[in-house]
């Protein structure tokens, strides 16, 4: 350990510069992949006979998988260095892309894009702990806010460039973008990334691994079911909340938790939580209803619904850095009664 910290120091400004631009790259094309299929489900609904209810579990599940993924990094990051979770995440995510660009079946596409979601669970936390470990102090703030301008543009040109992709050469075409971006990655970091952190011997709690993939599954599966099945969406409803209550409940007795729930007892924090689940569902909800709705009921073309989209993702990076000045000068409540409405 004391030679890997020593490696650390010793580095040069501009390998870490080169590093972190690496990572900033990472975080980038894992952005970019969350919203490549968004324009093309239209396309794979009709290539594949399915509905929209199915066909919006490409999204869905990806979201699942990353969240879980991204959950779980502070075991990942304490067991393994970062250049294998690097390498492990652009393989899943290279081995993902390949497996959607030959999918013969849904059955096939459904969980090669999850295997993507597991890269990009882990490259997005991995990232703010490179920048955290390795900026200047003095400029952390900055270089943060670098990694969350990569994290808000990603999906910003995910829907323009995959659209064209799609509109030229069809819906496999969006998967070849970030899978040239995962491979470059994944060379780049062969000569610029290094270890960096520290090294723990914890152990992963696989049952609360269990509980909270089944929790989010269930609560996305009964939102879904409310359209067609109340009383189905009720009681899938009813369950997700009574796993995630478990999964709650054991994170508490554990030593060493998978997630530590208890900064939601503080009325400051879980409010907070609570408006983060409503404004990302708002968002992500009409990532995915917007394209099917002016491709299915407009007959647009890929390319334009995703142009249509841009602005608003556009907006919203704008925003999220005038909002980030406006919370260092007088803090949350100017934001939230604006920005709700």
């Amino acid at each position: 350990m004391g030679s890997k910290s020593q490696q650390q120091v010793q580095a040069t400004p501009s390998a870490t510069s080169a590093f972190l631009v690496v990572m900033y790259i990472a975080a980038f094309v894992a952005a970019f992949n969350e919203n490549i299929i968004n324009v093309a489900l239209h396309d794979i609904m009709a290539a594949f006979s399915v509905s929209a209810t199915t066909a919006q579990w490409l999204v869905s599940g990806y979201m699942i998988v990353t969240s879980i993924f991204t959950a779980i990094m502070a075991f990942l990051s304490g067991r393994f260095s970062t250049r294998k979770l690097l390498f492990f995440a652009c393989g899943c995510m290279v081995a993902g892309e390949v497996l959607c660009l030959v999918a013969p079946s849904f059955t096939v596409l459904l969980p090669s894009r999850i295997l993507q979601a597991a890269g990009s669970g882990i490259l997005f936390p991995l990232m703010m702990n490179v920048v955290l470990s390795c900026a200047p102090r003095e400029k952390l703030g900055l270089y943060l806010s670098l990694g969350g301008a990569c994290i808000t543009l990603g999906p910003a040109f995910g829907p323009v460039i995959s659209g064209l992709m799609c509109t030229l050469f069809g819906w496999r075409a969006v998967f070849v973008v970030p899978l040239v971006g995962g491979v470059v990655v994944a060379a780049a970091a062969a000569k610029l990334v290094r270890n960096v952190g520290e090294r723990s011997n914890t152990t992963l709690d696989i049952l609360s691994v269990v509980l909270l993939a089944a929790g989010i599954t269930a609560f996305v599966y009964s939102v879904g079911e409310f359209s067609t099945n109340v009383m189905a969406g009720i009681a899938t409803l009813f369950a997700a909340v009574v796993v995630l209550g478990l999964f709650a409940v054991r994170q508490l007795k554990l030593k060493h938790p998978v997630l530590n729930v208890r900064p939601m007892a503080s009325v400051r924090f879980w409010p907070a939580c609570l408006l983060v689940v409503v404004s990302m569902m708002t968002t992500f909800s009409m990532s995915v209803l917007l394209p099917l709705y002016f491709e299915g009921a407009y007959g647009m073309t890929a390319l334009v619904a995703g142009l249509l989209i841009l602005p608003a993702i556009a907006c919203n990076a704008v925003t999220s850095i005038v909002g980030g000045r406006v919370m260092d000068a007088r803090g949350a409540w100017p934001l939230l009664p604006v920005g709700f409405a």
